[in-house]
């Protein structure tokens, strides 16, 4: 997984696997489930959960590489924004 992540040029500093680490999208087993989500402050926001550990794998390196190429647009979209009206913070 984290070799298909870094081929997307996912960097490591956004996803987790097997534990829950703040400000990151996690995959976590919960018995015989797994489950996917963003965990923030204490709350694991729940994504997705299956209890097939390939698709599993599949769907978060999916989802991780969706949220970090809408996040990278966004940040793009947000400088441009900031440098035509002459600011550097929103």
């Amino acid at each position: 997984m984290a070799k298909a992540l870094a081929k997307r040029h996912v960097p490591e500093r956004v996803w987790a696997c097997g534990s829950l680490q703040d400000d990151r999208n996690c995959l976590v087993a919960d018995g015989q489930v797994w489950k996917i989500g963003y965990f923030e402050r204490g709350n694991f926001d729940l994504e997705y959960e299956t209890a097939d550990a390939d698709e599993a794998v599949s769907y978060f390196v999916d989802w991780v590489t969706r949220v970090e190429r809408r996040t990278q647009r966004d940040a793009a979209a947000t400088k441009a924004w900031l440098e035509r009206n002459g600011l550097q913070r929103p």
